[in-house]
């Protein structure tokens, strides 16, 4: 580059001066690499065959000699012109300088003029606001300080979001003229700042900050389902309309633990998806996405619902076998094609051994009902006919056999209950203190046998027992009434334990007959209205002693024990006199 100075002669002769270098001052400011032109004359009063011409550039304390260095003759008094071209390389220098020029021994220096990297010029973008696809156009001027066109250089376009670059390129620029074009694909969405920094081989740059852009990678589009509810096995219809774009799409379709993908060149897409058999049911989310060759991309999440289908009713009890006054845990439930609880009433109905209905209920599904069995519950096989809407089934369980007895002392008796649910017809045996009588009990659950003691031990008290195979029951202390008749009758009665009362008792009134019937013939005519009488005293006081047995276990005939003591006494001393009255 060349820069023209004004030569600044002396007209004046100053005699004194041995020697005159003439330099022009005006050279203003200048950008690295550029061509300055140092002009002036020199004029001395004697001649000078040959010495060395030469230029220096002086910045701050650095001196760099500039291309003008030659051997050169002076004649005297002739003014000798020069003027050189040199290129201002620094190294990288820039500020305040001035340029030196010597000869034979003079040297001259001009004012300090300024150097710099800087350049200047105007560079614009085509829009503020992008798409993915669309043209990035960058378009200007870049010039050095002193107009002329920036040549040649580089340019490096920059797109930075959240201080990290994203996109990055290098152009060449010729005549400072900045033309690029680029099309915007795969960068995620934003706001970008875009810079332009332009350099040239000797250091001259600048950055020409160039605003800010909105890029966008959303496409419009609408997508749906044909409808919300399905049932297992159907088919589902996406369909979708995408608003803008260019054409050629790639549609992603994420449904459960399928991903499914289809590529559309239209606008309008159909896809369909076959839903499984055992799908479970309830709600579902279908995502959808869609990309084009640029990177932007739509993306909609759907909700369907499956219809749960009943496909299977499950039941079950807690265990297989039970003991009266047991619960009974029973689970009913019916599941879904998916294996869901599926929402449904069943019925529950539960029949014994005998085939008796002995619960019917209703239950939720999912639900565990309780059944408590009785104390008597009778042994053997239970079925439970489970019933929904659309299914039934039968399950079993077991109550066991339970053999046991409880016993008690009251009102001068040994009872014996029946607390099993199974008959007994077996031996038990009775300790009252160091003493053991055998006898037979036979009962159905629920039974209570009695069973009096008179007459096997002298009056008092005694630690009573009571054992029954493998069950042995510490009854405690009890209180044995002395005996008598009512003794001796109630013992025959009870004899054995096991026997029935009634045959006693019918033994017992045979016995007080035939006795009645000797006494009155015995006594003659005179006692026969006495004997007819005690007679019907007689049986009247046995009606009674078997309405007062009947009272205490109404299932079974009276117990001799049950005569009061005093009746009996009475009627004994009354048979002893009538007999010595004979």
């Amino acid at each position: 580059m060349k820069r023209g100075l004004i030569v600044l002669f002396l007209l004046l002769i100053i005699p004194l001066a041995s020697a005159e270098i003439v330099l022009n001052d005006n050279f203003g400011t200048h950008n690295l690499g550029d061509t300055v032109s140092v002009e002036g004359y020199i004029l001395l009063n004697e001649k000078v065959n040959s010495d060395i011409f030469r230029a220096d550039l002086l910045c701050g304390n650095s001196v760099f000699t500039l291309p003008i260095f030659k051997s050169i003759e002076v004649k005297k008094d002739i003014k000798y012109f020069f003027n050189e071209d040199a290129r201002l390389l620094t190294g990288g220098y820039k500020g305040e300088c001035s340029i030196r020029v010597s000869f034979h021994g003079e040297s001259q220096t001009s004012e300090n003029f300024e150097i710099s990297d800087e350049l200047k010029g105007d560079v614009f973008l085509n829009k503020e606001k992008f798409q993915l696809g669309d043209i990035l156009n960058i378009n200007g001027d870049v010039l050095y300080l002193d107009n002329d066109k920036f040549d040649p250089g580089i340019g490096i376009i920059t797109l930075s979001k959240d201080d990290e670059d994203y996109f990055g390129d290098v152009i060449e620029i010729f005549s400072g003229n900045v033309e690029y074009n680029t099309l915007l694909k795969d960068l995620p969405s934003g706001i970008y700042s875009v810079n332009l920094e332009v350099n040239d081989f000797y250091g001259n740059k600048k950055m020409f900050d160039l605003g800010s852009i909105e890029l966008t990678n959303k496409l419009s589009a609408d997508t749906t389902t044909n409808k919300d509810d399905y049932l297992p096995e159907e088919k589902i219809e996406v369909k979708g309309k995408i608003n803008d774009g260019t054409g050629g799409y790639k549609v992603t379709i994420e449904f459960g633990n399928q991903t499914y993908e289809e590529t559309y060149e239209k606008m309008e897409f159909d896809y369909f998806i076959n839903l499984e058999k055992n799908i479970k049911s309830g709600n579902h989310d279908l995502t959808i996405r869609i990309n084009d060759e640029f990177g932007n991309y739509y993306e909609n999440e759907l909700n369907i619902n499956i219809i749960g289908v009943p496909t299977t009713l499950k039941a079950s009890v807690d265990k297989e076998s039970y003991m009266p006054e047991d619960k009974v845990e029973i689970f009913s439930t019916v599941y879904d094609q998916g294996e869901e609880l599926y929402s449904d009433s069943i019925n529950l109905r539960i029949l014994d051994p005998k085939n008796r209905e002995i619960s019917n209920v209703d239950v939720s599904s999912g639900s565990v009902y309780g059944l408590e069995l009785e104390k008597y519950a009778i042994p053997g096989d239970y079925r439970i006919e489970v019933k929904s809407t659309d299914f039934k089934k039968d399950i079993l369980f077991k109550v066991n056999e339970l053999e046991k007895i409880d016993a008690y002392y009251e009102d001068n008796q040994l009872k014996i209950s029946n607390e099993g649910n199974v008959n007994i017809d077996d031996q038990i045996t009775i300790y009252l203190d160091d003493k053991s009588f055998n006898f037979n009990l036979k009962s159905s659950p629920s039974e209570i046998e009695g069973y009096d003691l008179k007459g096997k031990l002298k009056e008092g008290n005694y630690n009573l027992k009571v054992k029954l195979n493998y069950q042995e029951i510490d009854v405690g202390e009890v209180y044995i009434e002395k005996g008598g008749l009512s003794a001796m009758l109630t013992g025959a009665l009870t004899y054995e334990g096991g026997v029935r009362s009634w045959v006693y008792l019918i033994i017992s009134v045979i016995v007080i007959a035939v006795i009645l019937y000797f006494v009155f013939r015995s006594s003659g005519k005179k006692e026969e209205y006495y004997r007819k009488k005690d007679f019907r005293e007689g049986q009247e006081k046995l009606r009674r002693m078997r309405d007062e047995r009947l009272k205490v276990k109404p299932k079974r005939l009276f117990n001799a024990k049950d005569v009061n003591e005093d009746d009996a006494k009475q009627f004994r001393n009354d048979m002893v006199r009538k007999m010595k009255e004979r």
